[in-house]
């Protein structure tokens, strides 16, 4: 593997967990601030069950984009 290649696989995934970090901050925040606001407490339930998933979205996202760029010639020899 090249070392360009490692580094822009460490960026790519660093990014994405300051992404994560941003987008849950921001995101969760607001819907567990709209949730407070309202009489019943299911929106509640339903902003605490969804905020881990939630958070691994950034992630997935992450770990999806370095795959899609990945050079696949080392994955053709090995399997095919």
């Amino acid at each position: 593997m090249d070392l360009t290649n490692l580094l822009v696989a460490l960026l790519i995934f660093l990014a994405f967990i300051v992404l994560r970090r941003a987008a849950s901050y921001v995101v969760l925040g607001t819907m567990r601030h709209l949730a407070k606001k309202t009489r019943t407490e299911l929106d509640d339930q339903v902003v605490d069950t969804i905020e881990a998933p939630a958070r691994l979205v950034p992630v997935v996202m992450a770990f999806s984009l370095r795959c899609n760029t990945w050079p696949l010639k080392m994955w053709r020899r090995r399997f095919y």
